[in-house]
């Protein structure tokens, strides 16, 4: 995932798995705080997402709550125009 790029998960805790790209608009409805995983790869920090965004609900529903994932650090030196 390149600096600033978006990635938006909903998952049902089984077979059902949504990722969609960003930029998304501001929101003001997203609740406050975040999470920060030390990851090898995007599809691992998905993998997290998915998990995060299965969790029971009401009635141990799966509650599939948007998750965005931002990656905000990384190993590569940045190249022309990326800082």
């Amino acid at each position: 995932m390149r600096r600033n790029a978006r990635k938006k998960v909903r998952s049902d805790g089984g077979s059902e798995t949504t990722v969609t790209d960003g930029p998304f608009a501001e929101s003001k409805e997203m609740p406050a705080g975040f999470n920060v995983f030390d990851v090898e790869s995007e599809a691992r920090a998905l993998e997290i997402a998915a998990l995060i965004s299965a969790v029971p609900g009401p009635g141990r529903v799966p509650a599939r709550q948007p998750v965005e994932g931002r990656q905000i650090m990384t190993d590569a030196e940045p190249g022309p125009g990326e800082l």
